[in-house]
């Protein structure tokens, strides 16, 4: 044998067992990431969660469903594939049907529509291919359990809207339950005030379908809720906004987000800020979960109207002893660790559609 072929093999053999480690690693990182699978409602918070969702290191997302809450589907899915078309990315996403008990605002759910004239989504073409034809709540469930079955794992769902597609799987799946590690879920509000109007101690995506929400408790999954108690801490300001504002003309993302932003910021009678972090702070959780910390509570909820009292109780969760329903609640944060929310949240932005 030459020295040359016999280099030549040497070569080759060290080549081929790097190649074996590149790809060891890769799939010891992938098996490292969490599996998410990502439920929404389709309105300008919950999309800014999927651009921060993309740019995770430690998380793989497996889906998307996208309730009908504070949103119409078409606008929706629309915003959502062309965002998972523009980055090249194959991840299905599936729309529910499920008809909420308390709709959402008209001018809320229009939010999204507006969002479709951005400049940004209006130079992104609208790509179906990765919208499946099958129910939210089905590819939820086949979703969860065949990654268990094939890769022995569970997957967390992020819900940022209301959390009844995922009622409606485990309520026709029993055995989904075992298939999931925890449900990350923006709603409620505890100790504080709600923001209906028409039930002042309940939140929206609560609001939306209270049985679902009293069914989600009852489930006694390991349930981690994002209610207002936390978020009415982190609001979405002009000084935030003017920190995406100086990284826009760098990378597009964090651009868009401000746009988003800017279409639906609201200011009440008094002059105050009236939009909060709130599925963001659910989302960000999954990326930077040492800033929150979280208390058990025994719980129950409220899913009709009460005729003895002068205002609707509907879609309140409330701490109630003896019910054997726990769910932990996510804590306002300290001073330091809002800052670093907030440094997180901008530094996940910045990137490049």
């Amino acid at each position: 044998m030459s020295n040359i072929k016999f280099f030549f093999i040497i070569f080759s053999f060290f080549k081929c067992q790097q190649s074996l480690e590149d790809l060891d690693c890769l799939n010891k990182e992938k098996l490292n990431k969490r599996k998410i699978y990502f439920d929404m409602d389709g309105n300008i918070d919950d999309i800014v969660c999927l651009l921060l969702l993309l740019n995770f290191s430690n998380i793989e997302l497996v889906g998307i469903t996208v309730t009908p809450g504070d949103c119409d589907i078409p606008p929706a899915m629309e915003a959502v594939s062309k965002i998972l078309y523009k980055k090249g990315l194959k991840i299905p996403i599936a729309a529910s049907n499920i008809e909420g008990i308390h709709p959402f605002p008209q001018e809320f759910k229009d939010l999204t529509k507006k969002a479709l004239v951005l400049p940004t989504f209006l130079n992104i073409e609208n790509n179906k291919e990765n919208e499946l034809n099958i129910e939210a709540y089905q590819h939820m469930y086949i979703t969860s359990k065949n990654i268990f079955i094939n890769n022995n794992e569970k997957i967390s769902i992020l819900i940022t809207g209301p959390p009844s597609t995922l009622v409606k799987a485990i309520s026709t799946y029993p055995d989904m339950k075992n298939y999931l590690e925890e449900v990350i879920w923006m709603g409620g509000a505890i100790d504080v005030m709600g923001n209906v109007p028409s039930s002042p101690y309940a939140e929206f995506n609560a609001f939306w379908d209270p049985p679902s929400v009293k069914k989600l408790i009852e489930f006694d999954l390991n349930l981690k809720i994002f209610s207002l108690d936390s978020t009415n801490y982190v609001p979405i300001d002009k000084k935030f906004l003017s920190r995406l504002a100086e990284i826009s003309d760098k990378f597009n993302v964090a651009n868009l987000a401000n746009e988003l932003y800017a279409i639906s910021y609201f200011i009440d009678p008094k002059g105050r800020d009236t939009y909060y972090a709130w599925d963001s702070l659910a989302t960000c959780y999954l990326g930077l979960n040492d800033i929150v910390s979280f208390r058990e509570e025994e719980v129950d909820a409220i899913i009709e109207k009460n005729n003895n009292i002068n205002e609707t109780q509907e879609g309140r969760i409330f701490k109630k002893n003896g019910t054997n329903h726990y769910i932990k609640i996510a804590e306002k944060m300290s001073t330091e660790n809002i800052q670093k929310f907030y440094d997180f949240f901008v530094n996940s932005l910045k990137y490049n559609l």
